[in-house]
């Protein structure tokens, strides 16, 4: 059904039909109400170029991939990301193209994507020191979301990101209550904004329980199985190596995993780890790895609360932005025992029983 036939089924106007269903004010409550029930009683979808024509706006909005090896588009976490992003969007009649920007030195994404006018909007998924300094300098009415909070509570540009401290507090203080002091951080690549969240909430939860990381007991890499089974060897060759790992990435928790099964060497078989679950809706963790206890950070619900700031901010542009932190939680199960304690350390190690939920 079309515009036309909508309008002569409800023995309307085009042009009444058609302002109700863009919210203009000039129609009551009442008709509006009817014309929308209307509409979804006849499953009526507006054709998005016709809008666009007159009313003048594109309601096409860009969600920006980075670059760089092991991110972006072949980042499997953008891609569950980005699959929440497009179903709010859809829901709200907004098209979205996906953008990998070339920038030179020095150019802000943010600044190159408002001198687009075909987009109403961005979410930036891996925003830069560049877009900070922006942000912070100049004066823009272009409507943006980033993922991670890289202004802090006061930024400029409404951000949405996972509280990563209270979660990772409760991971720590478990694993020292099961008597490990060596605990490392395997995550992603050093510049991704969620790494350094990450990593902010690894060493002050370390610091919480009266700890300090070595070097090395950080481990920075892509999201990929290989780099999971290339840093367990790194770590076994460590004359003092981590009794404990939290990995931040489903994806390099396997590889972890695979690399423990397939190591010549003892040093590291009996390890105890923790898992981000970034919810990969093709990769279930718990079932995939043995002996390790989850921190529940879905990707996919991060993309449908930026596409929701997002489209706030269209629709009422006098809208502050804010940093919204969405709560992650740790899961720790019985999967979390150590199975043999080595003789030289005893005192490090003690088997965790009952379960524990942060959210």
């Amino acid at each position: 059904m079309n515009l036309k036939e909508l309008a002569r089924t409800l023995g309307l106007s085009q042009t009444t039909v058609s302002r109700a269903l863009n919210g203009y004010p000039e129609v009551s409550v009442k008709t509006r109400d009817r014309i929308l029930r209307a509409a979804k009683a006849y499953e009526y979808k507006p054709n998005r170029r016709a809008r666009s024509l007159a009313t003048g706006r594109s309601r096409r909005v860009a969600i920006v991939a980075a670059e760089g090896d092991g991110q972006g588009l072949r980042d499997p976490l953008f891609c569950a990301f980005l699959s929440g992003a497009a179903e709010v969007l859809e829901r709200h009649n907004f098209d979205w193209v996906v953008r990998q920007p070339k920038l030179r030195p020095g150019d802000s994404q943010i600044a190159c994507l408002a001198r687009d006018n075909n987009l109403e909007g961005a979410i930036l998924t891996a925003p830069t020191h560049e877009d900070r300094a922006f942000c912070a300098t100049a004066a823009h009415d272009f409507p943006v979301v980033v993922q991670g909070n890289f202004c802090g509570h006061d930024s400029p540009v409404s951000a949405v990101d996972y509280d990563h401290g209270l979660a990772m507090q409760a991971a720590i203080a478990s694993l020292v209550e099961a008597g490990h002091r060596r605990i490392a951080l395997i995550t992603g690549p050093r510049d991704s904004v969620m790494t350094q969240s990450q990593v902010a909430a690894y060493s002050n939860a370390m610091r919480a329980s009266g700890l300090e990381g070595a070097p090395g007991w950080v481990q920075n890499g892509t999201r990929t199985l290989p780099f999971g089974m290339r840093v367990v060897e790194t770590l076994s060759q460590m004359r003092a190596p981590p009794t404990a790992l939290i990995v931040g990435c489903s994806l390099i928790a396997v590889g972890v995993a695979a690399g423990l099964m397939h190591l010549k060497s003892n040093a590291l078989r009996d390890m105890t780890y923790v898992s981000y679950d970034d919810g990969l809706c093709w990769l279930e963790p718990a079932a995939c790895v043995d002996r390790f206890a989850t921190l529940t950070t879905p990707a996919a619900a991060l993309g449908r609360e930026a596409a929701k700031r997002l489209t706030q901010h269209i629709g009422t542009p006098d809208t502050a932005p804010d940093v919204r932190l969405l709560e992650s939680g740790f899961v720790l199960d019985q999967a979390l025992v150590t199975q043999e304690l080595p003789s030289a350390a005893p005192s490090e190690y003690a088997p965790v029983s009952g379960r524990a939920m942060l959210s």
